[in-house]
């Protein structure tokens, strides 16, 4: 095992009950993020958005929210998101 298997983030996904548009992500029982589906507008591009909390990043290149077109890229989006940012925080 390398250090990076060591160190990666075990990500939970949890589906609010009631909430069939909300994923939260949940990282060693911490909340740091959500996706939800746009429900608003349903011919939009992209259906999914999703955010990711980070404390203390200060580095404004590494992007905290997106777009994506459907709920696997949101999620994979928020999880690459999430595992860059705490590379880069240390």
């Amino acid at each position: 095992m390398n250090l990076d298997d060591e160190n990666a983030a075990v990500f939970v996904w949890i589906v609010p009950e009631g909430a069939e548009d909300i994923r939260h992500l949940s990282v060693d029982g911490d909340y740091v993020g959500s996706i939800a589906k746009n429900t608003e507008n349903p011919s939009a591009k992209h259906q999914w958005s999703w955010r990711v909390t980070i404390p203390d990043s200060v580095d404004r290149n590494t992007p905290l929210a997106g777009h994506a077109d459907d709920e696997l890229a949101a999620k994979k989006a928020a999880e690459e998101a999430y595992s860059r940012a705490r590379r880069e925080t240390g």
